[in-house]
């Protein structure tokens, strides 16, 4: 299967999020993906 998950943002509620689909919705992290958008000056 492809990406089903897109979760953006890294930080704190990002990784929870990921954790609590892996952990407890059987999403395979072949499944999902984190994106954290980088600003630079």
């Amino acid at each position: 299967m492809g990406l089903e998950w897109l979760i953006i943002g890294g930080g704190i509620h990002g990784v929870h999020i990921a954790a609590r689909l892996v952990g407890e919705a059987d999403v395979t992290p072949e499944r999902l993906r984190m994106w954290t958008p980088v600003t630079r000056c």
